[in-house]
């Protein structure tokens, strides 16, 4: 027995107060053990209705979306198909014209007419190569 007290080192643990880590680790696990064992119906609810929602939109999701999904002969498709790229060219034709429209409006007077002399004179030239 040494300095008076019983047992070895052990001892302190019982004789002194817990220091205050101690004792607001105490109290934060006794709040998550409560919050926990208070939700844990909650938690299985939660998970329970995500598994319906997420397996009515898979369900949703399967069915067909309108008659355009429905099965259609290869002449529909060639159509389809077309009509799509008639749509995409003339798309790019009208940026196409944007952007020379653009470009043209950012020119000096004294660009443009020196730009309209190089056509020309590159015309002429590639006539002149042709023949």
């Amino acid at each position: 027995m040494s300095n008076g007290r019983l047992g070895t080192g052990c001892s302190e643990f019982f004789t002194h107060p817990p220091s205050e880590n101690v004792s607001r680790m105490n109290k934060i696990n006794r709040t998550f053990i409560a919050f926990y064992s208070d939700n844990k119906d909650m938690k299985i609810k939660t998970i329970y209705t995500t598994l319906l929602l997420l397996l009515a939109i898979n369900l949703m999701s399967c069915g067909s979306k309108g008659p355009d999904n429905a099965l259609m002969t290869p002449e529909e498709i060639e159509k389809s198909l077309a009509k799509d790229k008639k749509k995409k060219a003339k798309a790019g034709k009208k940026a196409q014209k944007e952007s020379y429209k653009h470009y043209w409006s950012l020119q000096t007077k004294e660009a443009k007419k020196s730009i309209k002399k190089n056509n020309r004179r590159q015309k002429k030239a590639a006539r002149k190569r042709n023949n």
